[in-house]
Formats: structure tokens, sequence, C-alpha cells
């Protein structure tokens, strides 16, 4: 998927909340949420772009890919969600609680 067709399945919920819709990836059984300020926010999508020009091959995943593969476990129920501490690096999501 390419970062305009994955963009399509986030939206802008408030100044710091996104939502990740159903289809973002094959199975999702729920929304995700990933909360994220302004310097956070370029960073999230500048790493699902760079991993659409790689065509989803090699590296690491995503971060919102990764919130969106959660939602798509089975026994989940109501959302997945991702947050970062101000310190974290986004190599290191913590996707569900």
């Amino acid at each position: 998927m390419c970062c305009i067709q994955a963009c399509k399945f986030i939206e802008q919920e408030d100044d710091t909340k996104y939502k990740v819709n159903l289809g973002f990836v094959p199975n999702m059984r729920v929304p995700g949420y990933f909360y994220v300020n302004d310097r956070l926010k370029s960073l999230i999508f500048e790493e699902l772009q760079h991993a659409c020009q790689r065509g989803g091959h090699g590296g690491f995943l995503p971060a919102v890919q990764q919130l969106a593969n959660v939602a798509g476990l089975p026994g989940i129920v109501k959302a997945s969600l991702l947050f970062y501490k101000a310190t974290c690096n986004l190599q290191s999501p913590v996707p569900f609680c």
C-alpha cells in the first residue's frame, strides 16, 4: 500500500489524537488510535512514507502498521492504542496495554 492509500485510512480527531480505520491492514477487527504531539506526528508520517518507498519490505514496521496489526489480533475488543513518551524512540512503540 502506498503512503497516499495508507493515509486515507488515518483521520485526525483532534490536535493530538488520530484514528486508524479498519482496512489499513487486512483483518483489522477494531480501529486503532495514536496520540502524538507535532514533533512526533511528523516522525510517524515520515516513517510510514519511508516504508511505502521500500515497498513495505526491509527495515522495521512503521508504528502505525504495528498498531493496525495489533488491531487484528484475536481477542481484541474495543481498540488498539499506541502511546509514546516524549523520550521514546519511534522504533520502540508500545502498541497495546
